[in-house]
């Protein structure tokens, strides 16, 4: 999609982030953790226990 349509894909990404803006689209956030803990934060996805999105914050 990024290599073969970059035109479509600005567009969707324009059209997603319109509806975040708009709080059509929440984003469900399961984990917030510094930086400092970033290898955990990979290591749920990894051990697929990540049942929404993480959030590494500085």
């Amino acid at each position: 999609f990024r290599w073969h349509a970059p035109d479509k894909l600005r567009r969707t990404v324009d059209e997603l982030l319109g509806w975040y803006g708009e709080g059509k689209l929440r984003p469900c956030i399961t984990h917030r953790l510094p930086l400092g803990k970033s290898v955990e934060a990979i290591r749920l996805l990894t051990d697929r226990k990540a049942h929404g999105k993480i959030v590494v914050v500085p």
